[in-house]
Formats: C-alpha cells, sequence, structure tokens
C-alpha cells in the first residue's frame, strides 16, 4: 500500500507493510515481546509483537494520545478530516472502535473531506480518477456508519459570516450557510490560484499549493460549521519528511509548527493529530490485520518520474531508505525537531495565508512597514497642528 494525502501518493517504499508481517511459511523468526507467543510483526530488530498484542499496543498508545491531545469529552463532536489515505482510514476506524468499547463517552464522529475534483486544473491528465476517489471515499464512510461532510475546495476562499454558537451542542452542523454569489466568487479566487504560471511545471510549488489549499479549506470548513479542533492523521514519519523537506525550502524555522502535535490555524481553530508519534509502517500493519478499507489515489506513484519529483518526494524517498538501515530516523527527526521552540516575542506573528511561523527577514519587513506607518501618521498630525494654528 502507498501513502497518499488528499488522492496524491507519496513514496511507495515509506509504508511497505510486508516489511514487518509473517511470511507465507508462517511467523517471523522471533517471539512477540509482551507475551512470548510466536510474533507477526516486527516494528523493529529489538520490537516484535503477535497479533493481539499488537492491536493492543496500537489502541493503548492511540487512547493515551487522543487524552493527552485530544482531550475527547463525553457528548462531544469529534470532526475528523478524512482523505481516504492509509493514516486517516486508520485514524477513523480507532476512533470508531475506542468509541464503540467506551459506550458512555457517546461521542459523535463526523467525517471532513474534501472535494479535490478542481485539482484537475493542476493535473488535468487524472480529472477521472478524482471521480472515482471521492465515490470511494464515500462508501468506505458509509460502511463506518459515520456522517461525512464533503466540502469544495474553494471553501478555503469563501467569505461569509459565522454560524451562531450553538449552546447544546447536541449535534453537528453538516452544511455551510453561503449565498451563490460568495460560492462563486471563492471558486473564481481558487481557479487563480491554481491556474498560476508558477505552479505549472514545477512539482514543489504544485504540491505545497494543493497542501495549503487543503489546510485552509479544513480549517475555514471548520470555523463555518461551528467546530473548534480537527483531527488529522500525520504520521511521524510525515512529520520527518516535511521537516526536512523544510529545512531544504529554506523554511527550517517553521519545524516547530510541524512538529507539533497541536497546530493552531486560526484563532478558533485547533489541528490535533493523535498519530504524530506512530510509523506509517505501523498504520500499514493495522490496517491490514483489521480489514480497514483504503480509498485509491487519484494519481498514481508513476505519476512522478524521477527526473520531474519535488523536494517533498526526494527528502520521502530518503527518509524510507535511511529507515530501512537505522529503524530511529523517523523518530530521531521528528523528536529533534520538537525541542526546538518559536520566540515567545514572535510566536503570536503568524502568516496571513498558512498560518505558519515567520523568519527574520519577515519581521524586519513588518517592523520597517509599521514605522513608516507610525512615521506617516505623525507627520500628518503634525501638519494638522500646525494648519489649524
Amino acid at each position: 500500500s502507498t501513502q497518499s494525502t488528499w488522492g496524491i501518493p507519496s513514496h511507495p517504499r515509506m509504508c511497505e507493510a510486508h516489511e514487518g508481517l509473517a511470511g507465507p511459511s508462517g511467523p517471523l523468526e522471533k517471539n512477540c515481546s509482551r507475551c512470548g507467543h510466536p510474533a507477526v510483526a516486527g516494528l523493529r530488530p529489538s520490537l516484535s509483537f503477535c497479533r493481539p498484542c499488537f492491536d493492543a499496543d496500537f489502541k493503548r498508545r492511540a487512547k493515551l494520545s487522543f487524552s493527552q491531545h485530544g482531550q475527547v469529552k463525553r457528548d462531544e463532536i469529534v470532526l475528523i478530516a478524512y482523505s481516504g489515505g492509509p493514516a486517516s482510514s486508520a485514524l477513523l476506524h480507532c476512533i470508531s472502535a475506542i468509541n464503540s468499547a467506551r459506550a458512555r463517552m457517546n461521542v459523535q464522529i463526523v467525517a471532513l473531506h474534501v472535494d479535490m475534483r478542481v485539482a484537475s486544473l493542476v493535473y488535468p491528465e487524472h480529472s477521472a480518477e478524482w471521480d472515482q476517489h471521492l465515490a470511494q471515499v464515500t462508501q468506505i464512510v458509509a460502511k463506518h456508519g459515520i456522517e461525512l461532510v464533503v466540502v469544495p475546495l474553494s471553501v478555503a476562499f469563501l467569505q461569509c459570516s459565522l454560524p451562531p454558537e450553538d449552546s447544546t451542542g447536541s449535534s453537528a452542523r453538516t452544511a455551510i450557510s453561503a449565498s451563490v454569489d460568495e460560492w462563486m466568487a471563492a471558486d473564481a479566487h481558487l481557479r487563480r490560484f491554481l491556474s498560476a504560471d508558477v505552479v505549472k511545471g514545477q512539482p514543489t510549488a504544485r504540491e505545497d499549493l494543493i497542501s495549503l489549499l487543503v489546510s485552509s479549506a479544513l480549517s475555514r470548513a471548520a470555523s463555518l460549521l461551528g467546530h473548534g479542533r480537527v483531527f488529522s492523521a500525520e504520521t511521524s514519519t510525515r512529520v520527518a519528511v516535511q521537516a526536512l523537506a523544510a529545512v531544504c525550502k529554506g523554511v527550517g524555522y517553521r519545524i516547530p509548527d510541524i512538529t507539533s502535535p497541536l497546530i493552531p490555524r486560526t484563532d478558533d481553530v485547533l489541528f490535533v493529530r493523535p498519530f504524530c508519534d506512530f510509523l506509517i509502517k505501523e498504520i500499514a500493519l493495522y490496517n491490514r490485520f483489521n480489514g480497514v478499507d483504503c480509498a485509491t489515489p487519484a494519481i498514481s506513484a508513476s505519476a512522478h518520474p524521477p527526473s520531474n519529483r519535488s523536494i517533498n518526494s526526494i527528502c520521502e524517498n530518503l527518509v524510507a531508505m535511511l529507515q530501512q538501515g537505522f529503524p530511529a530516523t523517523t523518530h530521531t527527526i521528528a523528536r529533534t525537531g520538537s525541542k526546538l521552540c518559536v520566540s515567545r516575542e514572535v510566536a503570536f506573528l503568524r502568516c496571513a495565508l498558512c498560518s505558519g511561523a515567520l523568519d527574520e527577514y519577515d519581521l524586519k519587513q513588518i517592523s520597517g512597514a509599521s514605522s513608516t506607518i507610525g512615521t506617516s501618521s505623525s507627520s500628518t498630525s503634525t501638519s494638522s497642528s500646525s494648519s489649524s494654528s
């Protein structure tokens, strides 16, 4: 199986579940690290599990992550960003299983999916696959009996008033109240973004733009639907790749945001990442053991030849190769990045487009603009006082 993000696949070697599974002839030549029975899943040379112990350990860590970062309360509405990929499918299945086992929680789960069919402007050769991807997502969520909310990518540019607060919070709001003119304006703005010349022929710019638009769409949709948190399924593997790619792109100052389990997208929406300590290999094993269905990526992995790869795919290839020889590579990168922090003086200053941290150049530009505005204001007030005299 291939790790994918919103229908766009990543490096195929990043998620090889069979490397840690028992072979056709029988179990691995190791015993379970917990119960001593024959192991069927080898995560690391010193850590192997039988199937019951792997499932129990996975759900135990997931519950711990939910309690530490998610803090899900009783009768709460949990909004999950569902792309149809292995990680988001595992998150949807895991939260459903935990909620079923703990009936007293009575959590209402809502899957939020971004309709990516407009991305055919960027990937015109795969326009038909986006329709199939959306149909598969709808079928998978229906199997879980979970409510699905599909919002267009243009919601990222939708300008309309926020809904009134619901004092009861008994049911999830599943529709965004906006006029036809507001939707048309948002769609026109999105198409201008996707038709920009800088996106065409540059894989890195294209992938970063799609990722930015999806995050903005999820944040804006959650805000318009009246939710303050979105559960996202980024794994430790994805975090490590994003951290290395950020350094290669010259935006390494954003590593504290990339490695954090809690990401404030806007003033009223927080992204929660309960799988940030899980390897994508663990996700693949969980899906295989539990029969979790995943949607087929709209773009095949072979669509990106080596001569036209982005910085993101190259960094993912590097992490995958290092992980094979050094199993602690992914966690080392992610945990090293989590030790960094943003200065308190500039922590509240964020990019208006992506909500990311600002570098020294950006801060100097803001400081210079503020000084210019201040000087202009004082000059205007001095001229006014002189005229009045």
